[in-house]
């Protein structure tokens, strides 16, 4: 099983987990990473990639250098806790300013009430809508987005709770926010090149004794970390400084299966993701790129995709009881769902409460997925409540070969494990074929396999 270990010993903040992901990438990855930020971005919003040293020990820092600036070392040392720091917009108040952020035709984010001040901050202030609208109308993978925006929607719940509040009438302010808004993007483009099947996290070193924050002095954790990191193990340690940071949790809450010591894992790369300030202890958050090992057995299984044995990993199911949706309704709820990247999804004729005839919806999704498919769930069908269910799975290594014909390119999926092979034409390609021949599918099989060395 394809896993992530992040080890949060010295806290965590955004760029050092963005840090950290990018080291476990490819260079041609890390180059496709660089131009998709700075494209999403535009000219006003640029990042680097530096080279860093910690106690000796070399990592990655990405810089984020917002309208050509970056935060400055004072700005980490009083808003360590506020990368994303917010405004409380009272209900009565009539003088605030919403910050509205646009996309402009090259790209770049216009602030309509932009201006500089001392510290190099931007003292604007945007709501929850306006971060969202911006990341909608980003040019990236629905999953991203979703991911995105569960996180800002953490992290802004929380500040809205600590504040008694609620999330429409939190805003978002100051230089931080934007950093904040790389540092999360980035996160969520990051997992989705890993694409990993689980992600487990260590308890987390929050730091200790105060901050300075926007409203005065306060503990560590800050209040909206704590927040966050409710039923979440961590713990403060002797460095006097904040480690963990609202942004940090957040991103750690949405993404992470399970937070424990590390688990025996075959190792396969190593991330780290320096800090800028310096202790006597390594600044840096590092992840264990790898795959689980079994400890059930005498010897650990192959979880690798090199086919020399089964691959194993771990799904959820996801389903609910359903009786006054019409039949068009049903399948367009699947659709979504099929559309969204779940694994499977079917139906089952069941009997409910007073004999009434329904269907049991059942959908199959990653684990990392839950949220989203949650939220397709209550958007589109009726049910008022979902279940849970985790499985092990057991499955083929599959891949696609490319079969040429005078017809047109047919795509053939291979599945192999151990000394099993099994291959099947892509049915959408058949169908094509067929109608471009004007033959049957059965037919279209035949010119196929009739191929010489076509399928091996």
């Amino acid at each position: 099983m394809k896993t992530l270990y992040i080890e949060c010993k010295m806290g965590a903040a955004g760029d050092m987990l963005m840090s950290a992901l990018f080291e476990l990438l490819s260079d041609e990855e890390q180059s496709k990473f660089i131009n998709t930020i700075n494209r999403l971005f535009g000219s006003d919003i640029q990042i680097d990639v530096e080279n860093k040293k910690t106690c000796g020990i070399c990592g990655s820092h990405i810089h984020v250098k917002v309208m050509g600036i970056e935060e400055s070392p004072l700005d980490n040392t009083l808003h360590e806790n506020e990368k994303i720091h917010v405004h409380i917009q009272e209900s009565n108040s009539t003088n605030h300013h919403d910050c509205n952020f646009t996309h402009d035709n090259n790209h770049n984010i216009n602030q309509d009430h932009y201006h500089n001040h001392n510290h190099n901050h931007y003292h604007n202030h945007y709501s929850y809508d306006s971060v969202k609208h911006i990341i909608e109308n980003m040019d990236i993978d629905d999953n991203v987005k979703h991911n995105a925006l569960s996180i800002y929607e953490i992290i802004g719940n929380a500040e809205a709770k600590v504040h008694n509040t609620s999330l429409e009438n939190i805003h978002f302010h100051e230089v931080g926010s934007l950093d904040a808004m790389v540092d999360i993007m980035g996160c969520c483009i990051l997992i989705s090149y890993i694409n990993p099947d689980k992600i487990i996290c260590s308890p987390i070193h929050v730091g200790n004794g105060t901050v300075k924050c926007a409203h005065g002095v306060l503990p560590v954790p800050a209040p909206a970390t704590a927040e966050i990191l409710q039923q979440i193990p961590y713990y403060t340690g002797s460095i006097d400084t904040e480690l963990c940071t609202p942004t940090g949790a957040a991103i750690l809450r949405h993404f992470v299966d399970e937070f424990c010591d590390m688990p025996t894992m075959n190792i396969k790369k190593i991330g780290y993701g320096i800090g800028n300030k310096e202790f006597d202890i390594a600044n840096a958050v590092r992840i264990f790129y790898g795959n689980l090992a079994d400890t059930n057995t005498n010897s650990a299984k192959h979880f690798s995709s090199d086919c020399e044995d089964y691959l194993i990993d771990h799904i959820l199911e996801i389903s609910c009881n359903l009786d006054d949706m019409t039949g068009e309704e049903l399948g367009y709820a699947m659709e979504v769902l099929l559309d969204a990247g779940a694994l499977d999804v079917f139906f089952q004729p069941i009997y409910m409460k007073k004999n009434r005839p329904g269907v049991l919806l059942k959908c199959f999704c990653e684990k990392s997925k839950k949220e989203l498919f949650t939220d397709l769930f209550f958007r589109h069908t009726t049910t008022r409540g979902v279940r849970y269910m985790e499985y092990d799975r057991t499955k083929l290594s599959s891949s696609f070969e490319e079969i040429q014909t005078s017809a047109g390119t047919v795509r053939n999926k291979i599945s192999t494990g151990k000394e099993i092979r099994k291959s099947k034409l892509e049915f959408d390609d058949l169908k094509k074929i067929a109608n471009a021949l004007n033959i049957s599918l059965e037919d279209t099989k035949k010119i196929i396999y009739d191929m010489e060395d076509c399928l091996l």
